[in-house]
């Protein structure tokens, strides 16, 4: 909620609605693997257009597609055993390095001057990983939402009890293909 003053001392409320940036998310990061597909498949200009369109989309309607290039990837490389020295890969590549370097200055840019303790590297990356049992906790049993992790012992223990029954699954199942499975987990867990 947005309180803003109006004359004599009177305010006005405006609300938003949260969580539409991540369905906008959701979309574009899907459309981009879709069109990843089909550039893996027909390998023509039209979906190397489409593609760097969504995951352009993506990237500029929330920070953590950044990561999506990642995630494609490994599915390449491991799932879909593609080479990785190709033309394609490097097209690829290419494109998602402009459109990330093109939204880091742009973010640069906007955060100039800002007191903003937003960080993107690992020492970031390692102190939110606490976060993680909570995180799936709360996926698994949503019980007191908010929007940042909040530590409190029902979504630790909810986390971390599924993620170990979720590892003597995998671990007992025969006939699991490996490859989907880790394809799964880091999509998961960099969108999480």
């Amino acid at each position: 909620v947005d309180l803003r003053p109006v004359s004599a001392g009177r305010t006005i409320r405006a609300a938003r609605t949260p969580g539409r940036n991540d369905a906008l998310l959701t979309i574009f990061v899907l459309t981009a693997f879709l069109t990843l597909l089909r550039v893996a498949d027909r390998n023509t200009i039209v979906s190397f257009i489409l593609h760097f369109l969504a995951f352009a989309l993506a990237v500029f309607t929330k920070e953590p597609a950044i990561l999506f290039p990642f995630a494609a990837m490994f599915y390449l490389f491991v799932v879909s055993r593609e080479r990785v020295l190709t033309s394609r890969t490097f097209v690829l590549v290419l494109g998602w390095t402009a459109i990330g370097l093109t939204w880091f200055l742009l973010r640069q840019s906007a955060l100039a001057g800002s007191a903003s303790g937003d960080e993107l590297s690992l020492r970031a990356f390692l102190k939110n990983l606490p976060t993680l049992p909570t995180l799936l906790g709360k996926f698994i049993l949503p019980w007191k939402l908010s929007g940042v992790a909040t530590f409190d012992a029902v979504s630790i223990v909810a986390g971390t009890v599924f993620a170990m029954l979720l590892a003597i699954v995998l671990v007992t199942t025969r006939g699991l293909d490996v490859r989907l499975v880790s394809f799964g987990a880091i999509w998961f867990l960099l969108f999480l």
